[in-house]
């Protein structure tokens, strides 16, 4: 799985970027092959994360990571998305220049209710799904490809904009009491308020 971390420009207005994600970002990115779920979440509680949005794009397969994320029709359609809502004139941040793939023993990721919980290296007790952080995957749509010789991946003990190197996530049908927690934008199998079904 690879979760991807932004913060969008400021012509990303929720009442115009939220149902352009469910039109057309979502849709798209569902339709790759290679890729077996791909959803939207809004943060609504930060911690330390250093971003307002990311995505969970759920890969078929380890093997389809370099076909997907270096996909050409995707490309042109993450262009579009530069240009059009951008990172503000700073650019993107690190956390928003580079998205994180883990791996994990079980079921693959499924976005099944609104809101999801997450939390950062959890001690063995924490419950909810439990990722491990792999390695950092350079957005080069944002940045750019890596220069001639460097990795477009690096490894997490390496490299790591996001600050962790696993998480736990419980996915719960209400808001999360406490912690870091997100809303579900939009996914290819949910039902929230603000959108019918998708699958």
């Amino acid at each position: 799985m690879i979760l991807i971390t932004y913060t969008p420009g400021a012509a990303a207005r929720p009442e115009v970027y939220e149902p352009w994600l469910r039109s057309e970002d979502n849709p798209l990115f569902n339709r790759v092959a290679g890729i077996d779920e791909y959803s939207n979440w809004k943060l609504r509680s930060r911690g330390s994360l250093e971003c307002t949005h990311f995505d969970f794009l759920g890969l078929a397969q380890p093997d389809d990571l370099e076909r997907v994320w270096f996909s050409e029709e995707l490309d042109r359609f993450r262009a579009k998305w530069v240009a059009r809502w951008g990172y503000g004139s700073a650019g993107p941040s690190p956390v928003s220049a580079y998205a994180t793939l883990f791996i994990r023993d079980g079921d693959p990721i499924r976005a099944r209710e609104r809101f999801v919980r997450i939390d950062l290296d959890p001690a063995d007790c924490a419950t909810g799904q439990r990722w491990k952080a792999v390695s950092a995957v350079r957005k080069h749509w944002a940045v750019g490809r890596a220069p001639s010789g460097q990795p477009w991946r690096r490894p997490i003990a390496e490299f790591n904009p996001l600050g962790c190197t696993s998480i736990a996530l419980k996915f719960q049908a209400s808001p999360p009491e406490y912690g870091i927690s997100a809303e579900c934008i939009a996914a290819p199998s949910k039902v929230t308020p603000e959108m019918g079904e998708q699958r």
